[in-house]
């Protein structure tokens, strides 16, 4: 079952996806973005929970940001195009970075628990439990 009954920087506590990104190799830098998606009353929302000193944190405004529920297969698709300058001063040329996903699950009665990829987010805000990606 679908729920996600929250907005804004609550969203994690529904049917959502947290990521994170960091410059570097796992805890190099202690600064890092932490964003995340849902498909809420109000339709589709990105929220940035975390970024580097200086760079606002709360709902993105327009975001190239899709999510749909087909309720007949019980399937959520979250597809998002986050510019490079939203991970400023990430740029690819870095040729690597350190990611972590988090996908949560609600099944109507609050938060079940969650599934991590890369961990640093969903139980500890760390950076150094992320992991390394290559960029090519």
């Amino acid at each position: 079952m679908y729920s996600q009954p929250k907005q804004g920087g609550e969203i994690w506590e529904g049917d959502s996806i947290q990521f994170a990104v960091s410059a570097g190799m796992p805890g190099e830098n202690l600064q890092w973005y932490e964003y995340g998606m849902a498909l809420t009353s109000q339709g589709p929302e990105l929220y940035r929970w975390m970024a580097p000193q200086g760079i606002e944190t709360g709902s993105i405004v327009s975001p190239i940001l899709q999510v749909t529920r087909d309720e007949v297969a019980k399937d959520t698709i979250y597809q998002l195009a986050l510019p490079w300058g939203e991970l400023a001063p990430i740029v690819p040329s870095d040729g690597i970075l350190s990611l972590s996903i988090v996908v949560n699950e609600n099944d109507g009665n609050g938060r079940k628990g969650y599934v991590e990829w890369g961990s640093g987010v969903g139980s500890s805000k760390q950076s150094s439990l992320f992991k390394p990606i290559q960029l090519e």
